[in-house]
């Protein structure tokens, strides 16, 4: 029995962020920014000989389509490696520097004011439908310090749904999945950025 590697990569991740990556690791990549991302998905496992087995690799939101897609093909998935998932649950960790609340589907609170995903998802489309990438840029660096900087660049020029991006975050039930599953699952999280530390391990 052999395996292959199926990397779901996150929000605004592009080739060009993987660049030195993949180089070194010969995988699938995939990256989330439509739900055309469950389709590719599909289209993959098919490929996927019945004596094979998948290990899934997610970073940031790809994580979280890792726990959908290894929930579907559980007989055909070896095990889930999970870098940096975006979680609002208090015993995993923190998103993006924001307080952790008790409740995934609840606005995430700072210590200044209250912030809910679906509003900033709202404030970056707009920002991107009428402004230059430069002010959307120094914006979008507020909530995402660490973010290196291809990463707006994708969000801005790249056609990625950001309603779909936003609900997947606030409506994947982390703890279900996990209690669920019968496969090895792997956490990498940490306190810091999730792009510092996903650089730090991969590049």
């Amino acid at each position: 029995m052999g395996f292959r590697i199926l990397f779901l990569l996150g929000y605004g991740n592009n080739n060009s962020y993987i660049e030195n990556m993949k180089k070194l690791l010969n995988c699938k990549y995939i990256f989330v920014h439509s739900n055309i991302v469950y389709t590719e998905i599909d289209e993959f496992m098919q490929t996927v000989d019945t004596n094979d087995k998948v290990i899934i690799v997610g970073f940031s939101i790809g994580a979280l389509i890792a726990l959908h897609a290894a929930d579907k093909y559980q007989e055909k998935v070896l095990k889930l490696i999970l870098i940096g998932i975006p979680t609002h649950f208090p015993d995993i960790c923190s998103h993006n520097g924001m307080k952790k609340t008790t409740s995934y589907s609840e606005p995430l609170k700072s210590n200044q004011a209250w912030f809910d995903l679906r509003i900033i998802s709202c404030v970056y489309r707009f920002l991107i439908s009428y402004l230059p990438f430069g002010i959307f840029k120094r914006i979008y660096q507020i909530y995402n310090k660490s973010s290196p900087c291809l990463v707006p660049k994708s969000l801005y020029y790249f056609n990625i749904d950001h309603k779909f991006v936003i609900d997947t975050v606030l409506n994947t039930n982390v703890f279900y999945f996990i209690r669920k599953s019968v496969l090895p699952i792997h956490l990498i999280v940490g306190s810091k950025d999730e792009y510092r530390y996903f650089s730090t391990f991969l590049h």
